[in-house]
């Protein structure tokens, strides 16, 4: 076989986007002992990739010879296989980059005089001679698969890959604190990061981790445990910096960002009940131990690893972790004193065989004026009549198109129960239920809704709507307001900008990864853009990752779980029949748009059942 073709077979397993390149890239310069280390970019780096360190540097017999496959000099023996310390050891990075590319390496070492550049094209040396170049080194990559048309066909959106390289750049960054770093794309400076060198290794990382994904510090619990056989220090998240995705979670492995879901579970573990369901915990943590005990030749992309305790190594961190945020205050702990652990939860206020009181009496207490709102509903009266606090944007009417519905025949309840409220017209009454549910009379029922599910509903048909016709209404701000983004955050807003405008939202590029926003969608309430926009976009990232629905139908889930009102909002009348109203005209009324039940229309046969008559 030609070792053009097999560098190129190789290069299949090393190089598979332009976010592989970079990695090989950056890895090396961090083996070579860099400071500081810039790489930029052009069109996501599919037309150019350029990384410059001031490293060791290279020699004119080094540059002849990194073009060769399996040359390093980070292994000499087999055994050096039992206690690898560098990032790259294969000796396939470059060779492989090479044979699929056009490079050209400029390297000089601080004894040197002058440095050596070569060019290399597809797999062929081109050039090798002197040049004036800086101490360290510097690689451009440039028409990346050019000779491998089909690799280059398949690559995603310029967006999707650019936010790889932005991910990848921050964690390599937050695994090295006390290197530099910055990151340019297309001119725009993306990323600039100072070295961080402190005496106290975890308060080098906190500072990192603020200041990379635009943290406040103090919200970063400090971990630092050490035993003879495994040592972890760090920083994880309290509750009020969590997140949709798993983009703000990095573990280092001696001096290796890794990626594994095993010990992402034990953190998650160890944060208890203190996250969401769907929320998960930022948290960069750093193990160290004899390399003798991992192993990191798994695969050659060099991100997964294998420990020779790993349930050992799982409990260890789930309890470090634990205790850490137990002593940060960042969990709850549950009083068991009383009627013990379930008393404790559902927070009875009595002991059962208490005078007036007994476990459901104290349940009962538990939920802000449900007795009152029974008393009312019984009574005939109205359940809530002061102004809400929700800030809910509920008015005009619902429309667009949701896709699939589903079978449930809830539907055609819900019509029979549009009919029958707008009987009374707008007398009809609701109550609300642990501020969570909507209960209206029928003529001969019940009509339960949930408000979340059901204003999640209304908010994803009208986005649908918006997004077809490109008709939305915009609230415009008083005053325009800035959204700083991190990078990864900035990449899909550029890819979802037109988009974006289109659902309602009136905002530009501010420079670096800013936004500035005069105006919102008019079915979101007016409040903190900055967290509304966060979250929509880590919504939709979460859902690409996790769901195959359309671009548009994705967009519009996230919107909609970002916006709709929450589960513990209080609603007056009004707020109440509007939203109402305005779920039983939407096209699939029974459903929230991830499946969840939204209203619930029991009949007088149902009541019957339910009591035994």
């Amino acid at each position: 076989m030609p070792d053009v073709l097999a560098s190129k077979i190789a290069a299949g397993e090393v190089v598979q986007r332009p976010e592989s390149v970079v990695k090989e890239l950056v890895e090396n310069a961090i083996d070579s002992g860099a400071g500081r280390i810039d790489i930029l970019l052009k069109r996501s780096g599919i037309d150019r990739i350029q990384v410059i360190d001031d490293g060791s540097g290279m020699t004119e017999a080094d540059v002849r010879m990194c073009f060769a496959r399996h040359a390093t000099s980070k292994i000499t023996a087999i055994e050096d296989l039992d206690a690898i310390a560098t990032l790259g050891f294969r000796g396939e990075a470059i060779a492989s980059i090479g044979s699929v590319s056009r490079m050209r390496v400029r390297s000089r070492t601080p004894d040197a005089v002058s440095g050596t550049e070569a060019r290399h094209d597809g797999g062929t040396t081109r050039f090798v001679g002197p040049c004036a170049t800086n101490v360290g080194t510097s690689v451009t990559v440039s028409d990346l698969f050019f000779n491998v048309p089909a690799r280059r066909k398949f690559l995603k959106s310029e967006a999707a890959e650019l936010r790889r390289i932005v991910e990848f750049v921050q964690q390599v960054a937050l695994s090295h604190p006390d290197i530099a770093f910055s990151l340019d794309h297309d001119g725009r400076e993306l990323l600039t990061l100072q070295p961080h060198v402190d005496n106290d290794a975890v308060e080098a990382v906190a500072a990192r981790t603020a200041a990379t994904f635009g943290t406040d510090p103090e919200a970063l619990v400090r971990v630092n445990e050490q035993t003879s056989y495994l040592s972890v220090l760090g920083v994880v998240g309290r509750p009020s910096v969590s997140r949709k995705s798993r983009g703000q979670q990095v573990f280092v492995v001696n001096g290796r960002v890794v990626k594994s879901r095993y010990l992402e579970h034990a953190v998650r573990g160890a944060c208890g009940d203190s996250l969401k369901e769907g929320e998960h915990p930022l948290f960069v943590l750093f193990l160290d131990l004899d390399p003798g005990h991992v192993d990191v030749n798994v695969h050659p992309a060099k991100s997964e690893i294998k420990f020779d305790d790993e349930r050992g190594v799982y409990a260890f961190v789930r309890a470090i972790v634990g205790r850490a945020l137990a002593s940060g205050n960042a969990t709850p702990s549950l009083d068991h004193d009383g009627d013990g652990p379930l008393s404790a939860q559902l927070g009875w206020s009595g002991q059962s065989g208490e005078a007036g009181g007994s476990a459901h009496s104290g349940l009962w207490r538990s939920i802000p004026g449900a007795a009152g709102q029974f008393s009312q509903m019984l009574l005939g009266q109205p359940g809530s009549t002061t102004g809400g606090t929700s800030g809910v944007a509920l008015g005009g009417t619902a429309g667009g198109n949701s896709g699939d519905t589903s079978g449930d025949t809830s539907g055609e309840s819900a019509a029979r129960a549009s009919e029958t409220l707008r009987r009374g017209g707008e007398e009809y009454l609701v109550w609300q239920i642990a501020d969570r549910y909507l209960v209206a009379g029928l003529r001969s029922g019940l009509l339960i809704v949930d408000q979340r599910a059901a204003h999640e509903r209304v908010i994803f048909e009208r986005v649908l709507a918006s997004l077809a016709s490109g008709g939305a209404f915009t609230q415009q701000l008083l005053f325009p307001q800035t959204v700083d983004l991190t990078a990864p955050q900035y990449a899909v807003a550029e890819d979802l900008m037109a988009d974006l405008r289109r659902t309602g939202f009136d905002l530009d590029e501010f420079g670096g990864t800013t936004l500035i926003v005069r105006g919102v969608p008019a079915e979101v309430a007016v409040g903190s853009v900055d967290a509304l926009l966060a979250d929509i976009i880590d919504r939709f990232d979460a859902e690409a990752a996790r769901s195959p629905v359309q671009r548009a139908e994705r967009l519009a889930r996230s919107i909609a779980a970002s916006s709709a009102v929450r589960t513990n909002a209080r609603l007056n009348q009004v707020e109440m029949r509007a939203l109402i109203d305005q779920l039983l005209v939407c096209q699939d009324p029974a459903l929230a748009p991830d499946g969840r039940r939204a209203l619930l229309n029991l009949g007088e046969g149902d009541l019957r059942s339910l009591f035994g008559g």
